[in-house]
């Protein structure tokens, strides 16, 4: 017998997660802030364990402009997720939001809520708290370990490129994605 609410919800195994971007440290202010490469950055740390970066290293170099990827399934809603998210510092997610509906945190008693979001209208978005985040999963055939790699972009136009381009290839191969031999390109 099934959870309903539970049973039904499935996650794909993380292996690790790619960066577009690497950490500079201001001579200023002495703090980290990120910085865009024209390549893909792989590390060893909390989302990558030590394995996995070594065997992407193995397979694709330092500093890969191209990736050959397999996505898992048809559905791009399952592998290239789009919401607007709003993160506490060392609290995780506070806010998940399709930009009409919002899924919350209350800070306060640690209960969730629905509301309206208005992304035009919400102070977390306007501070720049809160962005539209894409979630990009998808095989590495080419590198040891059986699982899911990851990549976040807050790009609008990578969000927008990205879409188009699964929308092109499953145009051209009757509406299918899942296994179709891929390149995933930094530009």
């Amino acid at each position: 017998m099934a959870i309903k609410g539970l049973s039904e919800i499935r996650r794909l195994p993380r292996i690790g997660k790619i960066r577009l971007g690497i950490k500079e440290v201001s001579p200023k202010t002495q703090s980290e802030y990120p910085k865009a490469v024209d390549y893909f950055v792989c590390n060893a740390d909390s989302s990558t364990p030590e394995w996995a970066a070594q065997a992407f290293h193995k397979a694709y170099g330092d500093q890969p402009r191209s990736l050959d990827v397999l996505f898992p399934m048809e559905d791009p809603n399952q592998f290239f997720s789009q919401f607007f998210r709003r993160y506490g510092k060392g609290t995780g997610l506070l806010c998940k939001s399709d930009g009409e509906t919002a899924t919350m945190v209350d800070t306060t008693t640690g209960e969730i809520q629905e509301g309206e979001c208005n992304p035009d209208e919400c102070e977390w978005y306007q501070k720049k708290h809160c962005r539209h985040i894409g979630t990009l999963q998808f095989l590495l055939p080419k590198v040891e370990g059986l699982g899911i790699w990851q990549i976040d972009t807050t790009s609008f136009h990578s969000i927008v490129n990205l879409n188009s381009g699964i929308d092109f290839v499953r145009g051209i191969t009757g509406g299918r994605i899942a296994w179709i031999p891929l390149k995933l390109v930094v530009q």
